[in-house]
């Protein structure tokens, strides 16, 4: 009895839901103003500014705020601090030809000891081990013959040198501090700290396949103090307080304390770095030794070797770890557990304090 009017029922839905699907798609790629005509004017005015290099739109370091300085002012910052992170070339060109050449003998030794495929291999740096067919060798000498999928040109030469920008940490003053820095004050009033445009740069391919096992590695090695979030992070406060309920702790006796690393990043050394990654791939991986040190090579090259261009002249990198790099992240983190864990094995008597007296300990990854 019911079959007519639940009929009736679709066929007036299947309508409407038509007549709404057609009105969508007679106005889609049609320019719609949604914003107040001098709102509109005032963006358009704002965007022409940033591209003539009037002015520079930032968004600061911590919080949702951003700011508007004159461009003449990031020139300043970035002109206080490129020589705390960068050292000019002795020679002013491009090193892309040695970085080609490093990353392609490492890489090649990696497939060589069966560590990645052929599809990797090719991916990082073009190369095809024995070319198309993998047959391919050298008439003369008989050994394998390597050819390239893609043009050496389009991994390498036709990406830019990273360039650098500033990260304006504006959350180390109050708002009204804040309010009150004049437009020719930024540079002096405001810290920051310079971060590297790798996103394509001519080590971006490889930097980026590293970070993709660095990432799970360092929170494998680090598991011990790691934690997402402030979710992950109230998760443990209420088991730890659930067992405090169970033992009747003395929260008078209790302390909740946080440490802040400062200037982490440039910090860093890269013989303490090295260090650190023997020690992350040592326990954590069953890499064979000639893979461990390949790694470790390709890691520190990439961060040692490499340039930015600024005001028209190649700089290159000599100060710990870069922010900007796809793989600089965990390699911090590495770092950062690695100086606890170091220091726990060999002062018994902090190691012995800090399992008995410490409730809680974690970190949050740095990002």
């Amino acid at each position: 009895m019911c079959q007519g009017p639940t009929k009736q029922l679709q066929k007036e839905f299947e309508d409407a839901n038509k007549k709404l699907i057609d009105k969508v798609c007679s106005v889609r790629g049609q320019k719609r103003d949604n914003l107040p005509k001098k709102l509109r004017s005032a963006l358009k005015e704002l965007k022409e500014m940033t591209k003539q290099k009037v002015i520079d739109i930032r968004k600061v370091d911590k919080g949702n705020i951003i700011l508007i300085i004159d461009f003449s002012e990031r020139l300043k910052i970035e002109e206080l601090n490129i020589t705390k992170i960068a050292k000019l070339c002795s020679i002013q060109e491009s090193n892309w030809k040695e970085n080609r050449s490093f990353i392609d003998e490492k890489m090649t030794k990696l497939y060589d000891n069966e560590f990645i495929d052929q599809k990797e291999l090719t991916a990082v740096t073009g190369i095809l081990p024995g070319g198309v067919s993998g047959e391919l060798v050298n008439s003369k000498t008989g050994q394998r013959k390597d050819t390239r999928a893609i043009d050496s040109n389009e991994l390498f030469t036709e990406q830019s040198t990273p360039y650098v920008y500033p990260l304006l940490k504006a959350h180390k003053l109050t708002l009204d501090e804040l309010k009150n820095v004049k437009a020719d004050e930024v540079s002096l009033k405001i810290p920051a700290r310079l971060v590297v445009g790798m996103s394509s740069c001519q080590m971006a391919r490889v930097q980026a396949w590293l970070e993709g096992f660095l990432t799970p590695l360092s929170r494998l090695y680090g598991d011990f103090e790691y934690t997402k979030d402030s979710t992950d992070i109230l998760i443990d406060f209420e088991r730890l307080n659930q067992v405090a309920n169970n033992e009747s702790w003395d929260f008078e006796d209790l302390t909740l304390f946080g440490i802040d690393v400062q200037a982490l990043y440039p910090s860093v050394k890269f013989e303490f770095l090295r260090l650190a990654l023997e020690d992350c791939f040592d326990s954590c991986t069953d890499w064979p030794l000639i893979v461990r040190e390949t790694l470790i090579d390709i890691i520190i090259y990439t961060l040692e070797s490499q340039q930015v261009l600024w005001n028209g002249q190649f700089y290159m990198l000599n100060r710990g770890i870069p922010t900007g790099g796809k793989h600089c992240v965990p390699l911090a983190n590495i770092f950062l557990s690695y100086i606890l864990k170091d220091l726990l094995k060999r002062n018994p008597e902090f190691r012995k304090e800090f399992e008995e007296m410490l409730k809680l300990w974690r970190r949050f990854i740095d990002d």
